[in-house]
């Protein structure tokens, strides 16, 4: 059955698994004619019996440690910059450090959304390789499929890549030849990608990003700065193919279609009365580093607010460290600052400084 150009939006909570399946795979030709792609279609069933592809799914809000950079897969650190930046991503995690071992409700239903349409792509890729010669997916997958039948046992992730996963165990120790192992101490992350096209100055963002005020933002605002994403997902489709150096012969296509972005204020004791001088107009200094990729919509005005970074110390773990395609800087610590209060002098110095005159500074 023909797929239905219409949108559907999956409200968080609401996401009908006997309404979602995916499409024969097909095979997807360049307009050049020179490359092509093997897909399947995400679908899911409307009410007057039709399908939409076209599925955007709300997820629960998360906090995050900011939105980062990516670059082409294996390119050197060194040439990491804002010439090289092809997209911005963020880690979402599927439970919080207190509910690694018990998810709640909210948790336990977006890991099943997840695992279900895995569940779906195995059976779909099982169903391929029962065609033979009516199949159109590459042998690549053909063959991931037989290697994930061993004879100790069905390894579906080695055929199929996992849409979540563990982060790596942090090895200070040489481990360039070592297999990465994975923590499961920590919760589980999705690495989720912003619908980006281009690169360096060229590189265009369509994800739409609402900021404090409902006001659409530049992602690289809020680079490296805590925040909670309320984000909505755009199913895109299941690539069928090589996926370079893995094993995986299939995989999820999705990225960020939309969401909310809240800056997390880290509020301490103020002992001083507000600062009436007047706002200074400074440098956003990550809008001088990263360009502005969602053009003139988006306000690239900073925030008001003062909002403090991460700091990635040694009692704070990074999340997204282990992100191949992350920037991985480490922060110097940031300087205490001196909770001390000021005393009053005595009354000759209070009475001296009061004889001066008030003038206004050069600066303000």
């Amino acid at each position: 059955m023909a797929a239905n150009k219409k949108t559907v939006f999956i409200p968080f909570g609401t996401f009908d698994k006997s309404k979602c399946s995916l499409t024969d795979p097909f095979i997807v030709k360049s307009k050049n004619g020179q490359h092509e792609t093997c897909n399947s279609s995400v679908r899911y069933k409307l009410e007057d019996g039709t399908y939409s592809d076209d599925i955007r799914l709300e997820l629960f809000p998360r906090k995050t440690y900011g939105i980062f950079p990516s670059y082409p897969f294996g390119m050197d650190k060194k040439l990491q910059g804002p010439e090289t930046i092809n997209g911005y991503q963020f880690t979402y995690t599927l439970t919080s450090p207190e509910t690694v071992n018990s998810p709640t409700k909210e948790e336990k239903y977006t890991i099943e959304i997840f695992d279900y349409i895995s569940e779906l792509m195995w059976e779909k890729l099982c169903e391929e390789v029962d065609k033979e010669d009516d199949s159109v997916i590459p042998p690549v997958s053909k063959n991931c499929y037989l290697g994930a039948n061993k004879k100790s046992g069905v390894n579906k992730s080695y055929a199929i890549k996992p849409i979540y996963e563990y982060p790596n165990k942090q090895d200070d120790g040489p481990s360039a030849n070592k297999k990465k192992e994975k923590d499961t101490s920590q919760p589980l992350r999705i690495y989720m990608k912003l619908n980006c096209f281009g690169s360096g100055s060229s590189l265009k963002c369509f994800t739409k990003i609402y900021g404090p005020g409902n006001k659409l933002v530049s992602p690289a605002k809020y680079h490296k700065v805590q925040c909670t994403i309320h984000p909505v997902l755009q199913l895109k489709k299941i690539f069928w193919g090589s996926h370079g150096k893995n094993t995986h012969g299939g995989s999820l296509n999705m990225h960020v279609s939309e969401m909310n972005i809240v800056p997390i204020a880290r509020e301490g004791q103020r002992f001083l009365a507000p600062n009436p001088a007047p706002e200074e107009e400074e440098e956003d200094e990550t809008q001088s580093f990263f360009h502005n990729p969602m053009g003139n919509e988006a306000s690239s005005k900073p925030d008001p607010s003062s909002f403090e970074e991460i700091d990635f110390s040694a009692d704070s773990k990074n999340p997204i460290e282990d992100l191949e395609h992350s920037e991985e800087e480490e922060e110097k610590p940031k300087k205490k600052v001196s909770t001390k209060s000021t005393t009053s002098k005595s009354s000759s110095s209070k009475s001296s400084s009061s004889k001066k005159k008030h003038t206004k500074s050069s600066d303000e």
